[in-house]
């Protein structure tokens, strides 16, 4: 059986590229010939650029080798790179490939007006396309049945190792907030939150885990921002650090804020849950879907940094409802799929492929 698959690059930086790193490990376990097509792969091949407008290229003219298989695993994030490409076409040259697509969110939801109309077109494309669509979260299942009438899917849900970690005891005066730096995430929001919580709590400090550029206008803006309002010494820009750092962030917080604009499942929201953080979160996407308001966290109205700040501040002193939230973010935690689990659901769907 040869075996396809696509992505930009293996990696862990993710939740979603932890997922697909593991997907890979696992066919790669079922059939060691599997064929990695990464964006060094292209790179090498036609010693070009590493810009969109080249991938666009390098996509369109390897489109017959990537479709000569029984099966071509691609993530749907991948349909910028598609937009020269005839897939439909491919298919009907290649009648027998059938494309397996993992689908984390719908990318085309994090842009306005023309634009929006223009990703959704491109990133349906895709979707359609596909034999299947493997899922990790139900809040997209959901949204895909709906939206796009699509019903040929796979759950396989995503997954933790299950490690006793140490548990916050909810008085280091700090909130956490881990994700990549960028305008889909929401932080200016939780900045902003910040911002009028310090008033009554300024003791308390807000770090922010995940990857940044200071060349990037959007960290320049939240930059700007803090160093105005005087909060420059308050917040702290931790970049991406290793696991160690991480694991002393989640013990020493004591409460996960969490203001992103788009999630399709939100996998630091069950992390910060595993120790013991509530998670204060916007109502939008997938959010309610893991965030019980009230049971293991706060949901706020999207994109309201004053009732978050408001709920925040509620919350912090009263102690006794801080340890009801914890227990309930516990709860949650121990409630979904452990990696072994997934391991095993996702390795009887690779055998059952003919």
């Amino acid at each position: 059986m040869r075996i396809h698959f696509l992505t930009a690059g293996l990696s862990d930086e993710t939740g979603g590229a932890i997922y697909d790193s593991n997907f890979y490990e696992l066919l790669k376990k079922e059939h060691p010939d599997v064929r990695l097509f990464d964006d060094n792969y292209f790179k090498n091949k036609y010693q070009g650029g590493s810009g969109l407008l080249s991938f666009n290229k390098y996509y369109k003219d390897s489109l017959s080798e990537l479709f000569d298989c029984d099966y071509l695993v691609i993530n749907t994030r991948l349909y910028t790179r598609f937009v020269f490409s005839n897939i439909k076409n491919q298919k009907q040259l290649h009648p027998n490939t059938r494309i397996i697509a993992i689908h984390h969110h719908s990318n085309f939801m994090n842009h306005n007006g023309v634009l929006r109309l223009i990703h959704r077109h491109f990133e349906s494309i895709i979707l359609k396309e596909s034999t299947e669509l493997v899922i990790p979260n139900q809040y997209v299942i959901d949204h895909i049945k709906r939206d796009f009438n699509f019903d040929n899917i796979v759950h396989l849900p995503s997954s933790f190792e299950k490690t006793d970690y140490p548990i916050s005891k909810l008085n280091n005066k700090r909130l956490l907030f881990v994700g990549s730096v960028e305008k889909r995430k929401g932080v200016i929001y939780g900045i902003k939150a910040f911002k009028s919580i310090v008033g009554k709590f300024p003791d308390y400090k807000y770090h922010i885990v995940g990857k940044y550029s200071k060349s990037d206008r959007y960290f320049k803006k939240l930059v700007k921002y803090v160093n105005k309002n005087g909060l420059d010494n308050l917040v702290i820009f931790e970049g991406r650090v290793d696991s160690e750092r991480l694991s002393w962030l989640y013990e020493k917080s004591d409460l996960f804020v969490f203001p992103s604009l788009l999630e399709g499942y939100g996998w630091v929201m069950i992390e910060a849950m595993g120790r013991g953080l509530p998670v204060v979160s916007f109502d939008n996407s997938a959010m309610p879907y893991t965030v019980k308001d009230n049971i293991n966290g706060v949901l706020v109205k999207n994109k309201d940094s004053n009732e978050m700040a408001k709920r925040i501040c509620e919350l912090l002193p009263d102690r006794n409802r801080m340890v009801m939230l914890q227990k309930g973010a516990l709860d949650t935690y121990s409630g979904v799929p452990s990696k072994v689990e997934l391991n095993q659901m996702t390795l009887d769907y690779i055998k059952s492929w003919s």
